[in-house]
């Protein structure tokens, strides 16, 4: 029970209202008589949940609260006891720059300060966290997701299979040079395509037992052991690198090393350093 009780020995309050040390006024009239504030533990407990806080009240609140922030072990994170489960409050900082304007240490702690009460909400599984955080995402709109990846520099991803990457390849006709750059490209605006050995390998499935070559003994590298490597034949070979040169040209790939190649001369690599036995086109 808060009880007011008239102190005689008291000062009347004269026309400027006299003050505490915290600068808050203790009357309310000029011409009221001082009251001394007296509030239990006993008649806070009683009052309904549904009453609104008093003055008085509301200060001891917020007094205990930040003790509560103060000493608790969990940043910005208090509990209160109950007869069921604990409150739980977090502390939020209410901006004064809106996000848009903010720097990035700024929109750095709010994410933080998100995280930390999506974990408290998501659980304490592995996993939880992550499933609570697609669900937030997924409740926006497509716009806004679209913006939201392409603003934290994440685009759409889509996963091409690899028969189907495979059979792109031989449809354009790409070396694996050019299978490469395309696959870079790709990748830049969120298309997934498997890696190299893996279309390799389908590709040796695939025409492993219907197309026969001849096999000749070379060796691949001098000082080593000759072993039988597959040999094809061009039936037009200046067709075959026409149509090469014609590719490289149109994706700004063809070089004269510095004028080490005379511009009307046309060098064609067989074999190389790197690929082993394998026929090489520059």
């Amino acid at each position: 029970m808060i009880t007011n009780t008239p102190t005689s020995s008291l000062p009347r309050a004269t026309s400027t209202p006299k003050s505490n040390k915290t600068g808050k006024t203790l009357t309310d009239s000029s011409t009221s008589p001082m009251f001394k504030q007296t509030i239990t533990v006993e008649s806070v407990l009683k009052q309904p949940v549904t009453e609104p806080l008093t003055q008085h009240e509301e200060e001891l609140a917020t007094h205990i609260t930040r003790r509560k922030l103060y000493t608790s072990d969990e940043k910005g994170k208090i509990r209160f006891k109950t007869r069921g489960q604990p409150l739980t409050f977090h502390r939020v900082s209410v901006h004064r720059k809106s996000s848009n304007v903010g720097s990035s240490p700024t929109r750095k702690r709010r994410s933080s300060t998100i995280t930390r009460v999506r974990k408290t909400m998501s659980g304490v599984h592995r996993g939880d966290l992550e499933m609570q955080h697609a669900s937030d995402f997924k409740r926006q709109s497509k716009r806004v997701r679209r913006n939201i990846l392409e603003k934290s520099g994440t685009k759409e991803r889509v996963v091409i299979d690899t028969k189907f990457a495979s059979a792109m390849k031989e449809a354009m006709g790409l070396t694996w040079h050019q299978d490469r750059e395309r696959r870079r490209l790709w990748k830049k605006v969120g298309v997934c395509i498997p890696v190299e050995h893996k279309e390799r390998e389908i590709f040796t499935k695939e025409i492993g037992d219907t197309v026969k070559l001849e096999t000749i003994k070379v060796t691949p590298v001098p000082g080593t052991s000759s072993k039988e490597e597959p040999v094809a034949l061009v039936p037009d070979l200046n067709k075959f690198v026409m149509d090469l040169l014609q590719k490289y040209d149109g994706e700004g790939k063809c070089t004269w090393h510095d004028g080490g190649i005379p511009e009307n001369q046309i060098w064609v690599k067989i074999g190389g350093d790197h690929g082993r036995g394998s026929l090489k086109i520059s």
